[in-house]
Order: structure tokens, then C-alpha cells, then sequence
């Protein structure tokens, strides 16, 4: 039976295995062995003579222990002992799980009431000062970003201590009063190009090599504080293992990256790179709790609670962020962490109004309310501002796609290019006071509402009624510059996303369409609304979100308010009360209808196949093409042939590193055990070389695999690599569909599968990596 989330699977497989333990335990104490916690205490003495040291390995920026209590009690199942995730490789769901059900197995049996309380309040711990340093960090970079923006015009000459940008200043003198109008220009270019060049040379320092996939081949180069970064937290959530991209190096990289390339006018937005560094901090927390540092399942649990406090602080959404983490990032997301997620994406939230940034009591600068409600006449314009959006997030797929094609062949240095991009932007941006202002600023404006006492024009946008053509060149003006801009500046190596763009010519395309109804249906406080409603549709159209977009939208009309109080009561209790939500639905809906006729893929996906990263969405129905052969297809057509140990014959390393450099370059995948042709069990590349790099071959110059039934002959002097071996691997039968077995890894979260015939004789193998190049073929 395939059930629908990687847990509930393990918890079959490990009630299974609690069924099997005390028979295995009774076997131990009669001495036939088995595959239990006896034969692995007795086996440990063999594997102490070349492992006598303490083993230590390496995964992420941390050193793990691999003599720890947790690693022998993972061992005492037939799934066997493992060394840690190598880089670039993917996690095994159910190994995590049932290792972290055999250490609580472990700690309600021997610990003490007061044990399991701290055990259990490790979660809670980790999400409060996850989403309090999530706060704080975003409000350094608000305040930091506002300061900076304020340079390029001026200088301060009087210095005060506030928490918020505002007040740092309490008297600034702009350059064109101190110099002349003459040096206004220049002094804006150089301080934006110089801002900007520093924030790639910045980004330059998170760059990783790895070898190249293709023998023979450039190694691969990673940036990996450049971009918004989205994408490879969904694949590390979908259980890829990236070293070192969340990082602190990444995440100091990231944050002082992102506030230079704002500052310097970039058209970027800060809303995705603000979830890998929400990331970046969940991960980095979660290393001082060994409940999360020592298991990379549970702590992706945690690391979908970051990135909804990511973006909490980002559209100043928690329930917005905790409904984006469950529909695009997570992979994984039981009852237990939606609730958690909501605590910390809360907890975010409130750390950012506390510290007001802004002195304004807003979260961002885009954060509006509005005072009237839509009526059945304008869903017909709302519709049509879907279509635009939709068409829009679908062409700009595919023209960033082509455009970094094509700069591929130009072979521009990155930083020229920055420093271009940053020279253009600047000159552009200088010809008037409104496109001088930060994205989030131009949204903030066109989201807002004209005042019936005329005190704020707002650039000259509400002259709606006297003068609409001009009022519409203005924002046609704007769409077509920052239009231009998102497009060139969008792939630069610098930290920078896409969220605040495409709200930003979204906001310009409802504004248009707001301004033009007006001329025919006189209403008044209705444009902004428009403007709104583009936003949610453009950006649709590009991340295809749906339920959490919405919402999303609807909390930055001023529902944070109220999620806080009611949060205290009750979490399911939360209604609105700014506008119908009805009107960003129908928008949303249309956008991504649109965008799905004309390419299937969003942004996200995009960005995982180009980088091809080994990614299964589970949402995706995968269905294969029609007239093809993928459609028939079994898990024998697909599977791979793999190199065999036989049990109870001994083996030399020699022969051990002959079989491991065959397969070098398939590290996700490993060796069958066989007795004949009968498969016994699998051990993983990354672990038998492992055994193999620790182990002192001097004393202990061979070594082999044992089956609990055997009566073969009895080596000495050997390393016994019984304990590492997965004595229960995941199979199917050879005649299995190969929808089956995508429903398998998809739902179960295995990383291997075996592939056998009638009699359990050995076929091949399917790894996770193997399935998803099949998918994509």
C-alpha cells in the first residue's frame, strides 16, 4: 500500500520491525546471530580493530560524531549503520525517519520524565529563536538598506541613536545644496555602480567547486549567495543535500550582498534571498540541537518553518508565509509542523514590529489598507488583468531562459556586467524623483490610495480625473523602463529576486487598467486596489502559487493587525476584514490558467531544471507523452545494473576500491549483497567508502559480509561490514510499473530501490537520481 507522506510509511516499516525485534533478540541470546542489536554488538569488536579511533565525518559547516548513541541505536534495525549525506547526493526519508523513532524508542525506555520534556522542547526552542533572529536580521537589513539609499543623495551632518532609519539622521544635506546641481548625476552613478560592484565581489566569496558530473569536464562553479535562491531551498527540502549553501558564510555573504545591491537602485527584490537567509539561520540554530544537527529529515522540518518566517518578514504574511512554505517549498509537511511553522512565522513577524524599522509601524514599505470594497461590474477588469499577468510571468520565463543562453556565448565578466547594469539603472532612475525610489517603494506607491484633501499626489498619479492621459503616460513610462531593467538585471551575480519586480510591473499594468475604468465608471479610492490585484496576478504568473499568494496579498492590506490577538485564542479562528479576498482569487486563478497554456513550468522549476538538480516534485502527476514507450514502461526497462558483494566470501580493499572507483561517478547509488543470485541486502556507495577510507587495512587486510542464516566459513583477522549493510532494502518486482515506483519515491521518500525477479533474484537498481532522468527524457 502507498501511502502519502514519507512518515506514515515509516511508521508501517518501523512497526513492522518492533514486531521482528524480539524474536531477533531472542535469537542473539541463543547465539545464531541476526540482524539485530546483538549481532551489531558483536560485530563492533570486528570493526573496532580498523576503526579503533574515534570516526568522525562531515557534512554541511559541522562536524558529526559517527560513534554517537544515535548511530548505534539507528543501527540496531536491519537498515544498518550509514555514514553522512556526501555533497550533492539525496536523503534517505525512511532511514531518518526510523532513526529517529529508534533513538525516541531509546529515550522513553531508559530516560527520565525530565529527558523527554527537554527532548520535546528542543522543536519549540529552535522556532523562537529561529523567528527572533529571522526578525532581527530583516530589520538590520530594512534599516541598513534605508540608510544607504539615503547616501546616494545626501549626507547626514547630524548623527542621533534610534532603532529605526529615520531617526539615525536628524538633520541630512543633499549634495546638489553642498556642491552644485552640477555634481547631483555623478555622485548618484558612482555611489549606486560602486555599491553594486562591491555587493558582487562580496557574492564572489560564497563561491563552491565541485568536479563535473561528465568525465573529463569543468568542474562545476556555484555562487551560491547570488540569485534569490528559492529554488535549491526547495530542492534541499525536497531532500538534496547542497553543502555549505546554508551556511553562515552564505548567510553573512547573502544579507550584506543584498543590502548593497538595493541600495545601489538594482530592480531587484529582496523577498527571496530574505527566505534562503531565514533558511540560513534555521540551519545554522538547528546545529546546537542534536535532535535536528544529527538527523537531515527532521531537520528539514525546521528549515520549512524557516522559510515561512522568511517570508513573514518579507510581505509581512505569517499565515501568507506558513501557507507559501506548505504549496511551494516544503516537501514534507505533517500536522505537527504547520502548526510549529505558524509559530515561527509569527514570531518573525512580531520581532519586526517591535523593531519597527521603519518608524512607521509598518512591516514593509508596500503595506497599504484600504477603505472600500470592489462591486460586480469590475470582475470583468480584474479577469483581464489576470490574462496580462499570466502572459506576462510566462514570457518572462522564457526570455531570462533565453538571455542567459545567450550571454553564455558572449562570455561577459560578472562584475563588468554588475557595474553596466548599475551604470544604466542609475541614469535611468535619476531622470525623476519617482523612479529614484527603491522597488518596494514604487509598489508601496502605486498600491496606495489618492486622499480626497489632495495632500499627497503621489508623483503625480492622482490626477485622474483632470488629467488621465498624462497620468497613464507616467505609468507606461515606468512599466517600459523597469520592464527593460528587470529583464537585463535579472541572472546578475548579485543577491536579488524576483517578487518585488514583478509586483512592481503587475502594480504598473493594474494602475493602467484602474486609471482607464475610472473614465467610465466614476469611483472614487479604487485604483490602488487595481494595482494590487496586477501585482498578485504578474507574480501568478511567475511562481504559479495560488492559495498562499493570495493570501499573502490580502495581509499586506493591513490583516496582520489581527493575526497576532487571534493567534493567542485559537489559530483556526483568523478571518479579514480589509477587502474580499475574492477579487485576488479571480486574478490569481486566471494568471496561472494563462501562464500553464503557455509554458508548464514556473520560475522555480525553471531555475531546478537548469540547474539540474535532482528534484521529484510530488505535486506534478508526471504523466509520460502519448505513443510513447514511457507509458509501458517497468521498473526492469529503467533499473541499472549495480556490482555485487557475495555474502561469506571474504574480499581485499583492493578489490573494495576497484568497485568503488567504477562507481565514483554514481555516488547515490551502491552494491547489492547476493547469495547466488538472491538479494540479501545493499550497502551505499558514500558508506562503504566510508568504512573503506577509515579502516587500517594493515591490520585488518580483508573483509566481508555475513547472512544470518549461513553456515559459511569463519574468517579472522577481517572487517565485518555486516553492520553497514541494509539488510531490508526497498524492492519491487521487475515487472512493477514504473508509475508505481515513481509513486514510491515520491510518497515514501526512498533514496534506493532494488529490482528483482520471481525468487528475489537481483536485477538492478533505481535510485532517486536514476528515476528523475527518466522522468525528464
Amino acid at each position: 500500500m502507498i501511502v502519502n507522506t514519507p512518515l506514515e510509511q515509516i511508521r508501517l516499516l518501523s512497526d513492522r520491525e518492533q514486531g521482528g525485534e524480539l524474536s531477533r533478540e531472542r535469537n542473539n541470546r541463543r547465539g545464531r546471530g541476526g540482524g539485530g542489536s546483538g549481532m551489531h554488538q558483536r560485530s563492533h569488536s570486528h570493526i573496532g580493530i580498523g576503526l579503533s579511533r574515534r570516526a568522525t565525518t562531515y557534512h554541511g559547516d559541522f562536524r558529526v560524531d559517527d560513534d554517537d548513541p544515535d548511530a548505534r541505536t539507528a543501527a540496531s534495525n536491519s537498515n544498518g549503520r550509514r555514514a553522512w549525506y556526501p555533497d550533492y547526493s539525496t536523503i534517505d526519508w525512511v532511514h531518518d525517519g526510523l532513526k529517529e523513532r529508534a533513538r525516541i524508542r531509546l529515550l522513553r525506555s531508559n530516560g527520565s520524565r525530565l529527558a523527554n520534556i527537554l527532548d520535546s522542547a528542543q522543536g519549540w526552542l529552535l522556532l523562537l529563536a529561529t523567528g527572533l533572529f529571522v526578525g532581527a536580521v530583516a530589520s538590520a537589513i530594512d534599516i541598513s538598506e534605508s540608510l544607504l539609499q539615503q547616501f546616494r543623495e545626501s549626507y547626514c551632518v547630524e548623527w542621533s541613536l534610534s532603532k529605526n532609519a529615520s531617526s539615525f539622521c536628524n538633520h541630512w544635506v543633499s549634495y546638489s545644496d553642498a556642491f552644485g546641481p552640477s555634481l547631483d548625476l555623478p555622485l548618484y552613478i558612482i555611489t549606486g555602480v560602486l555599491f553594486a560592484i562591491v555587493s558582487a565581489l562580496v557574492t564572489n566569496l560564497s563561491v563552491v567547486s565541485r568536479p563535473s558530473d561528465v568525465p573529463g569536464g569543468k568542474p562545476q562553479v556555484k555562487y551560491q549567495a547570488a540569485g534569490g535562491g528559492i529554488a535549491e531551498v526547495k530542492t534541499i527540502l525536497g531532500g538534496f543535500v547542497i553543502r555549505g549553501f546554508l551556511g553562515f558564510k552564505t548567510l553573512a555573504t547573502k544579507a550584506v550582498g543584498l543590502t548593497l545591491a538595493i541600495a545601489a537602485g538594482l530592480t531587484l527584490g529582496q523577498q527571496g534571498p530574505l527566505v534562503h537567509i531565514a533558511c540560513c539561520i534555521g540551519n545554522i540554530l538547528a546545529r546546537f540541537f542534536p535532535k535536528y544537527a544529527k538527523n537531515e529529515g527532521k531537520r528539514r522540518e525546521m528549515l520549512s518553518a524557516a522559510s515561512a518566517a522568511g517570508v513573514s518578514v518579507a510581505f509581512a504574511a505569517p499565515i501568507g508565509g506558513v501557507l507559501f512554505s506548505l504549496e511551494e517549498v516544503s516537501y514534507y509537511f505533517p500536522m505537527k509542523t504547520l502548526w510549529r511553522t505558524f509559530f515561527c512565522s509569527c514570531m518573525a513577524a512580531v520581532t519586526l514590529k517591535v523593531l519597527n524599522p521603519f518608524g512607521s509601524g509598518k512591516l514593509v514599505k508596500f503595506q497599504v489598507t484600504y477603505s472600500r470594497d470592489w462591486v460586480d461590474s469590475e470582475i470583468f477588469p480584474f479577469i483581464l488583468l489576470g490574462v496580462a499577468g499570466g502572459i506576462y510571468g510566462a514570457l518572462f520565463i522564457r526570455i531570462s531562459a533565453m538571455w542567459a543562453r545567450v550571454k553564455k556565448y558572449f562570455a561577459i565578466n560578472p562584475i563588468v556586467e554588475v557595474a553596466f547594469v548599475a551604470i544604466v539603472t542609475a541614469i535611468v532612475n535619476h531622470r525623476s524623483r519617482f523612479m529614484r525610489l527603491s522597488v518596494n517603494e514604487i509598489v508601496g506607491v502605486l498600491f496606495s490610495e489618492c486622499k480626497n484633501d489632495g495632500t499627497d499626489d503621489l508623483y503625480g498619479l492622482c490626477k485622474t480625473f483632470d488629467k488621465p492621459f498624462q497620468v497613464v503616460s507616467i505609468l507606461l513610462s515606468l512599466l517600459a523602463t523597469k520592464l527593460l531593467l528587470t529583464f537585463f538585471t535579472f541572472g546578475i551575480r548579485v543577491p536579488g529576486g524576483f517578487f518585488a519586480t514583478s509586483m512592481l510591473i503587475g502594480a504598473c499594468m493594474g494602475r493602467i487598467v484602474g486609471v482607464l475604468v475610472l473614465q467610465f465608471q466614476q469611483l472614487s479610492e479604487i485604483i490602488g486596489i487595481y494595482a494590487l490585484v496586477g501585482g498578485a496576478a504578474a507574480l501568478a504568473g511567475i511562481t504559479r502559487s495560488t492559495v498562499s499568494l493570495a493570501i499573502i496579498m490580502v495581509e499586506l492590506t493591513g490583516a496582520l493587525k489581527l493575526v497576532i490577538p487571534i493567534m493567542v485564542e485559537s489559530p483556526y479562528c483568523i478571518s479579514f476584514n480589509s477587502i474580499n479576498t475574492e477579487i485576488i482569487q479571480i486574478a490569481v486563478m486566471v494568471s496561472k490558467w494563462t501562464a500553464d497554456s503557455i509554458t508548464s513550468d514556473s520560475m522555480y522549476e525553471t531555475n531546478i531544471k537548469n540547474n539540474k538538480y535532482p528534484y521529484l516534485d510530488h505535486k506534478s502527476e508526471h504523466h509520460p507523452p502519448r505513443g510513447t514507450t514511457r507509458a509501458i514502461a517497468s521498473a526492469a526497462n529503467v533499473a541499472e545494473s549495480s556490482d555485487d558483494f557475495q555474502v561469506d566470501r571474504e574480499y581485499s580493499w583492493q578489490e573494495i576500491w576497484e568497485k568503488l572507483n567504477q562507481l565514483s561517478a554514481i555516488e547515490d547509488s551502491g552494491f547489492a549483497v547476493l547469495k547466488g543470485r538472491k538479494l540479501v541486502g545493499y550497502i551505499a556507495y558514500q558508506d562503504l567508502h566510508y568504512v573503506a577510507t577509515t579502516t587500517d587495512t594493515a591490520e585488518t587486510p580483508t573483509c566481508s559480509f555475513r547472512y544470518d542464516d549461513s553456515s559459511g566459513p569463519q574468517f579472522f583477522n577481517r572487517t565485518d561490514l555486516t553492520p553497514w549493510m541494509d539488510q531490508a532494502p526497498l524492492s519491487v518486482s521487475s515487472r512493477a510499473s514504473m508509475d508505481l515506483v515513481v509513486e514510491l519515491f515520491m510518497k515514501v521518500g526512498c533514496k534506493v530501490v532494488c529490482v528483482t525477479d520471481v525468487g528475489g533474484r537481483f536485477e538492478g537498481v533505481l535510485t532517486k537520481k536514476r528515476v528523475i532522468a527518466w522522468l525528464s527524457e
